[in-house]
């Protein structure tokens, strides 16, 4: 079983660990992308996190020192993430407009 917040991981090499973790966040960024389809409120909260995950794994990939997997989902992140966080201006203008 692999335990990576507590390292309690015997063997593994540094690379290892960083693409179990770059894997681990464009997954999630993967995952809050699509969510905005269906969730009209927040429409754009879960774009913007995935264009911030895909902006903190390309800083990661572009420190790596050995080869990193993931520059596809990365770029998914990045460019998906983007578009979809446009659709925060109107629920953002809609809030302002709410207030008294």
């Amino acid at each position: 079983m692999i335990f990576l917040r507590d390292k309690r991981v015997a063997g593994l090499t540094p690379e290892l660990e960083l693409q179990i973790k770059i894997c681990k966040l464009l997954g999630l960024g993967f995952a809050l992308s699509i969510l905005h389809f269906g969730v009209t409120p927040i429409a754009g909260l879960g774009s913007l996190a995935a264009l911030l995950l895909g902006l903190r794994v390309r800083r990661m990939m572009k420190t790596a020192t050995a080869p990193v997997g993931g520059a596809e989902l990365m770029w998914w992140c990045i460019i998906g993430g983007g578009a979809g966080s446009f659709y925060l201006i109107p629920t953002i203008s809609l809030f302002l407009k709410s207030l008294p």
